[in-house]
């Protein structure tokens, strides 16, 4: 099993809707609006946020939460990830992106690396899975390839990059989901990747610097609470209704049930008691 990524070197706080995650989504849709063939496949793939995904290898089962994720409605993994890092190895995100395509056997088939600098070019990678056929079986054998290593897409002073990433609608489901829809490429450009991540940042700096309000104090006076007096306060509303219970019937015997309860007996249940002298029937006179 492979170590747990470290904390401190990704960011902790998740990105936001108005960056790359919705973007993407955004171009998505819009080829859906545009292409019949692709339209169910489009509507298909969905923001799953940064929930929980679960890795596995072996019996050893763990997660990991990326910042951002895209997944098929039908799929049991999302098909491409987003990791953000802010100053850190590039080499801790080369290891998470593999772990991702690794142990899902592929079925992440684009991980996003994003490392964000304050004071050099930050940069964006890409990993995929690729197959080939195997050699001594019928089935495929698997690697992982970066195809774009650390491409700025920001200078050190923050300004965008010409440039765009890449991606395809196949990239975010399993193939045997795939059947049927055109595989559309489509562009997010640098200029708006740098746009929203300045906006993120800009937010997680205002909730850092943001004063919490002190709470507002006040004097509370409480009476002294026992289990042993809330025992003895239920057992006197027990008298209680049950001496109400017993006036109503008293009364109900003089004027001849021609009477109404109280209203604190209004949803209280009790049965009158019988007339004195009546047996265990009603007499009806005859």
């Amino acid at each position: 099993m492979p170590p747990r990524q470290n904390p401190s070197c990704l960011w902790t706080l998740r990105l936001q809707p108005s960056t790359p995650r919705s973007a993407i989504i955004d171009e998505i849709r819009e080829i859906g609006r545009q292409n019949r063939q692709a339209r169910a496949f489009t509507n298909s793939i969905n923001n799953a946020l940064s929930s929980r995904v679960v890795l596995v290898d072996g019996e050893d089962k763990w997660e990991q939460q990326p910042d951002a994720q895209f997944e098929h409605d039908k799929a049991r993994h999302p098909g491409v990830v987003l990791e953000v890092a802010l100053t850190q190895d590039p080499d801790e995100l080369r290891r998470i992106a593999r772990r991702y395509i690794y142990h899902t056997n592929g079925q992440i088939k684009v991980v996003l690396g994003i490392d964000l600098n304050e004071d050099k070019e930050s940069t964006i990678s890409v990993w995929k899975p690729t197959f080939s056929p195997a050699q001594n079986d019928d089935g495929v054998d698997m690697d992982i390839e970066q195809v774009a290593q650390l491409q700025p897409f920001r200078d050190a002073n923050k300004n965008p990059v010409n440039g765009a990433l890449t991606l395809h609608l196949h990239d975010f489901a399993p193939d045997n989901l795939c059947q049927g829809c055109p595989n559309t490429a489509f562009l997010i450009s640098y200029r708006d990747m740098s746009d929203m991540m300045a906006k993120a940042e800009r937010r997680k700096l205002l909730r850092e610097q943001k004063e919490v309000p002190k709470p507002l104090i006040r004097v509370v006076k409480k009476r002294r609470y026992s289990e042993s007096s809330e025992g003895q306060m239920a057992e006197e509303d027990e008298k209680r209704y049950s001496d109400e219970a017993d006036d109503a019937n008293d009364k109900e015997d003089r004027d001849d049930g021609a009477y109404e309860p109280p209203k604190s007996l209004e949803k209280i249940a009790f049965v009158p008691r019988k007339k004195r002298g009546q047996g265990a029937g009603w007499d009806d006179g005859s």
